[in-house]
C-alpha cells in the first residue's frame, strides 16, 4: 500500500513496523512523518485549524477546496500524532535505520541534510550513480533532489546554462527534468499523490499533476528546455542507464 492511499497513517506504520523490517519499510515509515509533520505542534485540529486559516489569502476562491484537503489529510494523520511524540525524531530514526540497512532513498535523503565535505562526496556520488541507474521511480524521485546538492547544474547535463527566469530567480532545471522523468516511470504525481494534496494544501491548487504545476514554476523558455531534454533523460532512466547522463567516462 502506498502512503497516499492509507486511510489511517499510524495503522499504515504499524504494519511498516513489524519486525524484522525492511530498508524500504524503513524508509516508507520516515516518509509518513514526515508526511504528518507539516500538523504537529498544535495540541488538537482545532488549534491547527485557527493557525492555518490565519494564513489563507481571502476571498481566494481555493480555500474551500484548501481547507477541505487539510482536514482530510489532518484526520489520515491524526492517530499518528496523538502518540505524543516528536515526528521529526521519530522521522530521524526510521531514516537512520533504512542508511544502515542500505536503503538508497534513506541514504540520499539524509545526506541532503548534511554538507558534502571532501571526505563524503565520493560515496554520496557512488550512491547518486546507484540510484540513476535504479529503475525505481521513488528512487529516482529522490535522486533528482540530490543532484544540484551534490554540485550538479543544468550545464553537465546539457552543456549550457539553464534560461534566466522572468525574474532573475535561479531554478534548479535538472531537478526539474529528472523529476518529470521518475513522474513519467512512476513515481505517485497524480491528483491522488500526496504531492498535490500538498501543493494545495500549502498554497497552489491550480494543477492536477506534477506536469501542470511545473509551467506554473518555471518561464516558457525553461520549460521549453525541460522538454527537450525529458526523453533522453527518460530513455536512459527507463533502461537503468542514468548515470550516463551526469557521470561522463
Amino acid at each position: 500500500m502506498r502512503l497516499s492511499s492509507a486511510k489511517n497513517i499510524a495503522r499504515y506504520v504499524e504494519v511498516l513496523a513489524r519486525e524484522p523490517v525492511s530498508p524500504r519499510n524503513a524508509s516508507s515509515i520516515a516518509l509518513a512523518y514526515e508526511h504528518c509533520g507539516i500538523f504537529f505542534g498544535p495540541a488538537d485540529f482545532a488549534s491547527f485549524k485557527v493557525n492555518y486559516l490565519r494564513t489563507l489569502k481571502i476571498n481566494d476562491p481555493a480555500n474551500e477546496r484548501r481547507v477541505a484537503l487539510m482536514s482530510a489529510e489532518y484526520q489520515r494523520c491524526a492517530d499518528l500524532l496523538a502518540h505524543q511524540f516528536d515526528v521529526y525524531r521519530a522521522r530521524r530514526y526510521w531514516l537512520q535505520r533504512g542508511a544502515n540497512g542500505g536503503d538508497l532513498i534513506a541514504k540520499l535523503t539524509l545526506r541532503l541534510e548534511a554538507t558534502p565535505t571532501a571526505e563524503n562526496i565520493q560515496s554520496f556520488e557512488q550512491d547518486i550513480q546507484l540510484a540513476l541507474n535504479s529503475r525505481d521511480p521513488d528512487v529516482l524521485w529522490e535522486v533528482s533532489k540530490s543532484l544540484g546538492h551534490a554540485g550538479f547544474t543544468w550545464i553537465t547535463l546539457a552543456g549550457k546554462e539553464f534560461p534566466v527566469g522572468a525574474k532573475g530567480k535561479p531554478v534548479d532545471g535538472l531537478r526539474a527534468v529528472f523529476q518529470s522523468a521518475a513522474c513519467n516511470i512512476g513515481y505517485a504525481c497524480g491528483a491522488d499523490s500526496n504531492m498535490i494534496r500538498n501543493f494545495c494544501i500549502r498554497g497552489t491548487c491550480s494543477a492536477d499533476t506534477y506536469a501542470q504545476w511545473l509551467p506554473s514554476f518555471l518561464s516558457a523558455e525553461q520549460l521549453g528546455e525541460v522538454n527537450a531534454q525529458l526523453p533522453r533523460v527518460e530513455r536512459a532512466l527507463r533502461i537503468g542507464q542514468g548515470s550516463g547522463l551526469i557521470f561522463k567516462p
